[in-house]
């Protein structure tokens, strides 16, 4: 089968968890002999690994309907049996292909639109308006011409169908991961909590700072905070007054397994609903109990196999904290449970399943445009 692959960009260093995921994808795809013609809209901000070749386009700078143009270009010029577009952004332009274009659509979506007031990022007030309105009235055309609608979680989905999406269209694939850590040596310290992931307020950096402080003075504890981004300078401050709290830069994938495998608790202290975690699958992995929003894909994630908090409330945040950080059982009860549950993520369960939604939707969608 030949595949088309529509991403905004793809950034193997700076680029998070979905650029991982796009990168797992194309490579999963292709180790199942299937021809994959990656295509990025973004070109500036690619960092393509070695193995990993696109066409690249400039489209950066595009009116919304000057990008929705250029996809549908790009998909109509393609030779593929189908046409897998990675990314919110770019499903206008999917569905509008798909209304005339011949060739299947499948549109996987990891975030919110940016109207949705889940989202992180926001357009402003009267573009989100004019934005909102349009999604749902001329938008719900091309909403409705994708064959299928790939959510990374239960969670996203059932936020994108309460939109309007249509229900029968969703299934769920979430991100995937393969593990290398057979010669990692455990070396747990129930007292050292961990955070990883980018340093922006809605991964709730500054929550995490503040119920630290929070924390009653007889306990002893500290905490690594792995990461980079706009907050940085926060976290270093922070770490320059407080011994306790200790700042690392990104690192590489080995030298990150050994921060899951040192670490007592893992802390996933995001404001915002998230729509996935990968971060907490990879702690849950590592047998660490985790501590995760209760609003959000992060909790379903974690399951019996972590304590939740109210997003965006320090002081639940800090009485989690306290919770595992004064009970050593509970942590190991939770952290053994944690394996069995990212098992659901691992690449042989996810993958087969993607393999076979491809497979159907080419099946029954080829040369049946909406």
């Amino acid at each position: 089968m030949r595949i088309t692959l529509l991403a905004t960009a793809i950034n193997q260093k700076t680029g998070g968890g979905s650029h991982r995921n796009i990168i797992a994808i194309v490579r999963a795809l292709k180790e199942a002999g299937h021809e994959v013609d990656v295509h990025t809209v973004f070109s500036s901000r690619n960092d393509l690994p070695s193995d990993v070749s696109a066409t690249e386009s400039a489209g950066e700078g595009l009116s919304f309907f000057g990008l929705q143009h250029l996809i549908a270009q790009m998909l109509s010029s393609s030779e593929s049996d189908i046409n897998f577009v990675y990314g919110h952004t770019l499903l206008w332009g999917a569905g509008a292909y798909r209304m005339c274009g011949a060739t299947p659509v499948v549109v996987y979506l990891d975030n919110y639109l940016d109207t949705m007031p889940q989202a992180a990022r926001s357009r402003g007030f009267v573009s989100s308006l004019m934005h909102s309105v349009w999604e749902r009235t001329l938008g719900i055309s091309r909403i409705r011409a994708v064959d299928r609608y790939l959510a990374v979680s239960p969670h996203l989905r059932d936020v994108y169908e309460k939109r309007g999406f249509p229900a029968a269209a969703f299934e769920v694939v979430p991100n995937f991961f393969e593990w290398s850590d057979a010669n990692v040596t455990r070396t747990r310290d129930v007292r050292c909590m961990l955070y990883v992931g980018r340093l922006v307020r809605e991964k709730g950096i500054e929550d995490l700072l503040q119920a630290l402080a929070g924390l009653s003075s007889g306990l002893s504890w500290r905490v690594r905070i792995v990461g980079d981004g706009p907050l940085r300078a926060l976290v270093e401050t922070h770490a320059a007054r407080d011994h306790r709290i200790e700042y690392v830069p990104w690192t590489r994938e080995e030298q990150l397994l050994g921060e899951y495998a040192s670490a007592g608790i893992f802390v996933h202290p995001a404001r915002w609903p998230e729509p996935f975690g990968r971060t907490v699958v990879e702690a849950l992995h590592a047998g660490l109990p985790v501590v995760v929003p209760e609003e959000g894909a992060a909790a379903d994630i974690a399951g019996d196999a972590g304590v939740t908090f109210a997003n965006s409330d320090v002081a639940s945040l800090t009485h989690a904290l306290t919770a595992l950080l004064t009970d050593p059982q509970k942590q190991r009860e939770l952290g053994e449970r944690g394996p069995s549950r990212a098992k659901r993520f691992s690449k042989n369960v996810v993958v087969p399943e993607l393999l076979r939604i491809l497979g159907s939707v080419r099946k029954s969608g080829h040369g049946s445009p909406q």
